[in-house]
């Protein structure tokens, strides 16, 4: 009866090993490819929104060449209240919207900058539609001159925060290995506004 027990007992312990290490080995090959999965995704998001900051960044540089219209003279100053300025409707953010749910996985250091950048073009984009709409063009000469200087400045701002952004993207996509955990966050700052889960603000 001993004789017998003891292979048994051998036998069920070195079953049980072996099942034990082959759930080890299965669970760390499962790790292993969510984290090659996650990398993945972490540089595709990357990769996207740089692409889309780089689209925006050529319309941007159109404001470092914008004249205010306060400094140009648009003929007799009893004609200056019939002059309205043409203020075209910005492209949508569509990359962002897509994979805004994404942006937590990021690595730390490009999240600020990209959130921060995302809020200005926000608000340059629903402050264009304010200079579009009706009331904007029956505003006094100064008040709609003022205004343009604001949307002007507002859209420089955002090419260098576009700069910023593209930068610590840059960086970590150069790196090749790409983490969300706790890091170092960096980003301009400037007026009122400020962005959630950022520290940055945005322009006017």
């Amino acid at each position: 009866m001993n004789a017998w027990i003891g292979p048994a007992i051998v036998a069920a312990i070195i079953s049980s090993l072996v099942t034990v290490i082959g759930w080890w080995l299965n669970h760390r090959h499962d790790q292993n490819m969510e984290a090659a999965r996650r990398q993945e995704r972490i540089r595709d998001v990357q990769t996207a929104l740089r692409a889309e900051i780089r689209s925006h960044r050529h319309r941007l540089r159109l404001f470092d060449e914008a004249t205010r219209f306060d400094e140009v003279e648009h003929g007799p100053d009893s004609r200056r209240d019939d002059f309205t300025p043409f203020v075209p409707r910005e492209v949508g953010s569509f990359v962002f919207e897509a994979v805004v749910k994404d942006i937590p996985i990021l690595p730390t250091e490009v999240i600020d900058p990209v959130v921060v950048y995302y809020r200005q073009v926000q608000a340059l984009a629903q402050f264009a539609e304010d200079l579009r709409g009706d009331r904007f063009a029956t505003l006094e000469w100064s008040r709609k001159a003022a205004m343009h200087a604001d949307y002007i400045a507002m859209g420089k701002y955002a090419g260098v925060l576009a700069d910023a952004a593209m930068d610590a993207l840059d960086a970590t996509l150069a790196r090749g290995v790409f983490s969300s955990s706790a890091g170092g966050r960096s980003v301009p700052k400037s007026g009122s506004g400020a962005a959630p889960g950022s520290g940055g603000d945005v322009k006017p």
